[in-house]
């Protein structure tokens, strides 16, 4: 047995336990049957999600300062940037309505 075959195998490990918690995560997006109440029902929960696990409001100020966000928001990251495209848009058709 060569020096690296048991970080490579702890390592495979992991990658496996990620693609799981990966997978599971992903599954609690997407069990609604209306897809338009599905899509609004996984952009809540997506927004949810990234502000509770990311935002300075709840983060503890350690965690924030030393990058240490322990969560998986960024594998539901389709929603998390239709999110903010959709915000975009909002924000310049404001813009443009007021002047």
């Amino acid at each position: 047995m060569g020096m690296s075959e048991p970080f490579t195998e702890f390592g495979e490990m992991i990658e496996m336990e990620f693609q799981s918690l990966t997978k599971e995560a992903l599954s609690w997006f997407n069990d609604d049957e209306d897809e338009k109440v599905d899509e609004l029902n996984e952009l809540a929960k997506a927004s949810a999600w990234y502000i509770v696990t990311n935002h300075k409001d709840y983060v503890s100020t350690d965690c924030v300062e030393r990058n240490q966000l322990w969560s998986f928001p960024l594998c539901v990251y389709d929603r998390l940037v239709k999110i903010k495209m959709q915000t975009a848009r909002n924000k310049t058709e404001v813009c443009e309505e007021t002047h």
